[in-house]
């Protein structure tokens, strides 16, 4: 069976660094960014992130995206940020949901605009679009991003532990499912839970003798941390896309692996970036049903270019390429 993917293509124009894009980049069911520092990998996931809307809030985080990810990611409260060299008015086209999408953002006020077929929407007529699109059940959870943000992590975790957004959580059992479906096939522990205690999560941990302690979710490592935070958060979710920038940030290989494998037995959609060769060697391991990847470079002049990779393609070339030194350069990580 054929995964219907939530977004199938899109082209960028005048988005960041991104002047436009050479082709239309088509995605698949599970995607993989690869590509140097500024090849255009986290501006390609900041397009997709806007989706369906850039007005919509960011679900269990207050706050629109397109306002969220200006001032908080990168600290620009004009929203010009958007707008490739500051200027203009960036134009992000997509095919959601087999259905024509066109979302224009910047501008001096950083405004927000969006085109379905013949029709034009804003925050104005905003309920027009997601009955439009098809969207009524599941809009505001349709697209989640994870950053590689400090910030934004920081939220996160204080948003989980709010009790109105813990009940999410608990309803969806994400709290039990994250540790026994990835945490403890990473740890030399046992955790059987995450709970909420002094507006902070903790991470229940289980002893040989039948005792148990709670341990701050904040003290179990960075890679812990941040792979806990963010699963919780998508279990209780269930989004139609989930983007992840910097995969592997802080994670140990083992939790890389754990996490892909959770990842892509999902019903959603994935694009995740990443720089690391280990990454690329779990993927391996893992196949994931319909993935590829693309090798992402821009032009002196600021086009995207992209170069799709099955699973199979990949594979001949890390096989072929047994030298790590030669595979970051063939592979431009």
């Amino acid at each position: 069976m054929i995964f219907p993917s939530f977004i199938e293509e899109v082209t960028i124009k005048e988005f960041k660094g991104i002047r436009q894009t050479k082709d239309v980049i088509k995605l698949t069911k599970f995607n993989v960014l690869i590509g140097r520092n500024n090849s255009g990998k986290t501006s390609l996931l900041e397009a997709l992130a806007l989706s369906p809307a850039p007005w919509a809030d960011i679900p269990l985080i207050s706050g629109e995206r397109r306002r969220y990810f200006a001032e908080k990611i990168h600290n620009d409260t004009s929203m010009k940020c958007f707008s490739y060299k500051y200027y203009g008015e960036a134009e992000i086209h997509l095919k959601i949901l087999g259905k024509n999408v066109v979302i224009r953002i910047g501008g001096e006020a950083g405004s927000g605009e969006v085109k379905l077929n013949e029709g034009k929407y804003s925050l104005s007529n905003f309920s027009e679009y997601v009955r439009a699109l098809g969207l009524e059940d599941n809009f505001m959870n349709a697209v989640i991003l994870i950053p590689n943000s400090d910030v934004f992590l920081s939220e996160l975790k204080r948003s989980l532990a709010q009790s109105s957004n813990w009940f999410i959580v608990e309803k969806t059992k994400a709290h039990n499912k994250i540790m026994v479906e990835v945490i403890n096939k990473c740890v030399d522990e046992e955790f059987t839970e995450v709970i909420v205690r002094f507006n902070e999560l903790y991470a229940r941990k289980q002893y040989p003798d039948g005792t148990s302690a709670y341990i701050r979710v904040s003290d179990l490592g960075d890679g812990v941390e941040r792979a806990l935070t963010t699963l919780l958060w998508l279990e209780a979710i269930k989004p139609k896309l989930v983007l992840w920038d910097d995969f592997e940030a802080s994670m140990h290989p083992t939790l890389a692996k754990a996490t892909i494998e959770w990842l892509a037995n999902k019903d959603w959609q994935v694009v995740m970036a990443t720089h690391s060769i280990d990454v690329l060697s779990q993927l391996l391991e893992v196949k994931p049903k319909d993935m590829q990847v693309l090798l992402l470079s821009k032009s002196p002049d600021d086009v995207l270019y992209t170069k799709r990779l099955s699973l199979e393609e990949l594979e001949n070339i890390i096989e072929a390429n047994q030298d790590p030194r030669l595979l970051v350069d063939l592979l431009k990580l």
